[in-house]
């Protein structure tokens, strides 16, 4: 029997933060891992979400859409992370708990965003958002499908560059 895995990789590249979220597919859910440098502590806490549409070539957070809320739940009220699957699906930060910075690095699994296209948690052509403590979007990349050989060489060249 062969095992297909999905990975998808979101880059940041900005003069302040840097780094990168990466998600691979597991036997429920997807296996998250969030590694960053440069989120200014002073403007904490920061919110991480999946939003519906990839970033544009322009680089504007804005035009990423709203989150990937498949069974529009709304953000009011807000996420209770003692009972995730009440969340909006791409609330990542209110399911899994908001990071501080200058440095993040946090892994977690989530069994409501999905690989699968047929699934209403997909991730694929959507972008992931760091929202800093007044709601400003601070940062985003798009999740590009990569393969697996990829995900290793950019965690390898993320760890030489430290």
């Amino acid at each position: 029997m062969q095992i297909f895995s999905l990975n998808f990789l979101g880059i940041f590249v900005l003069v302040a933060l840097k780094g990168t979220v990466t998600a691979v597919a597991h036997t429920v859910g997807i296996n998250y891992t969030i590694d960053v440098t440069g989120l200014d502590p002073d403007q904490a806490p920061y919110k991480y979400h999946i939003h519906l549409r990839p970033v544009p070539e322009n680089g504007d957070c804005l035009e990423t859409g709203g989150h990937l809320d498949s069974y529009v739940r709304g953000d009011t009220p807000p996420c209770d992370s003692s009972m995730p699957q009440t969340c909006e699906v791409g609330d990542l930060s209110g399911k899994y708990g908001t990071v501080s910075g200058p440095d993040v690095k946090k892994e977690f699994n989530d069994p409501y965003t999905a690989m699968n296209i047929i699934q209403l948690g997909y991730i694929g052509n959507r972008s992931i958002v760091f929202h800093d403590a007044s709601g400003a979007r601070i940062a985003c990349a798009t999740l590009v499908k990569v393969e697996e050989d990829e995900v290793e060489e950019e965690n390898e060249a993320e760890e030489e560059s430290e």
